[in-house]
């Protein structure tokens, strides 16, 4: 099967490289649990897979997304012709999904306030959080960030969306934007590597490139700092810029355009409100 999954994930490639890497891990694990070939499948080894993952305790959004995969790729298969089973028999259990709680402008401001850019790395930290806030930036493209993408005379940079491989383009304000330039003399001081932040490591020296997971445990830690109990992430700036744009007047198009979504209803999940939004939202039109 692994020859198929080869073929399956080459082709997924071409649009979409990120997704087919993902794909691999998933389709490995249902040929790990079922040990059969693409046309021998059948539908006892899909309720076998699903209750394999029940029983090792996957999260349900996880179920989900491994059966969504599953489906695509026998639909992939049976397009080519090939006598296999059929994608309508692999239902895909929904789940409901955890909104990220969206950070407040006070949230905002206490972590700021924990900030003391006395060296590179707090330095560092400091333009991370303000570009996550003002930019709605995902984290992803946030350590994708090169040095090569900043213009000093521009408060912008041109980003590649990771979900979609689009160019877009981000903006922060000019109190950021002097920090930024000035941040960039010291990073280009510090290595010749291309990343825009770079990773620290206990000896001194640094990573190549900042990963994804330093900058949650970055968050992470100021928020513990700043003692706030509200599971703040560093997708909540995400959806706390997209709450920020529709309080100052915008609507679903202009937080599609900012955070760079090519569909349209990916902005809705962005606009729900906890109960104490929601009751201040109501008590508008009584």
């Amino acid at each position: 099967m692994s020859k198929n999954i080869d073929v399956y994930l080459d082709w997924k490639a071409t649009y979409t490289n990120r997704a087919s890497k993902n794909y691999r891990i998933w389709l490995n694990k249902f040929v790990d649990c079922t040990h059969k070939d693409i046309e021998d499948a059948e539908v006892g080894d899909i309720v076998k897979y699903k209750n394999w993952m029940e029983d090792n305790n996957y999260q349900p959004k996880s179920i989900e997304l491994s059966m969504v995969i599953l489906k695509n790729y026998f639909h992939f298969w049976k397009l080519q012709g090939v006598n296999c089973l059929s994608p309508e028999l692999i239902r895909v259990p929904r789940t409901v999904a955890n909104s990220h709680q969206p950070i407040s402008f006070e949230e905002y401001c206490s972590i700021l306030s924990f900030i003391h850019p006395t060296d590179f790395w707090e330095f560092q930290k400091l333009i991370i959080v303000r570009l996550l806030f003002e930019t709605g930036i995902r984290v992803s493209e946030l350590c994708d960030m090169n040095i090569s993408d900043i213009d000093p005379k521009k408060s912008n940079a041109t980003i590649r969306t990771k979900k979609t491989t689009k160019l877009r383009t981000i903006f922060w304000s000019v109190e950021t934007h002097i920090m930024v330039r000035e941040f960039l003399i010291q990073r280009k001081k510090l290595n010749s590597t291309p990343a825009f932040f770079v990773g620290k490591i206990t000896n001194g020296t640094c990573t190549k490139r900042m990963t994804t997971r330093t900058v949650q445990r970055i968050i992470k830690a100021l928020c513990i700092k700043a003692k706030i109990e509200k599971n703040i992430t560093p997708h909540s700036f995400r959806h706390g810029k997209a709450h920020r744009v529709l309080d100052l007047g915008g609507n679903p198009k202009d937080v599609q355009a900012i955070l760079g979504h090519c569909d349209p209803s990916s902005s809705f999940t962005y606009m729900q409100w906890n109960d104490k939004e929601f009751a201040k939202r109501a008590k508008k039109f009584l």
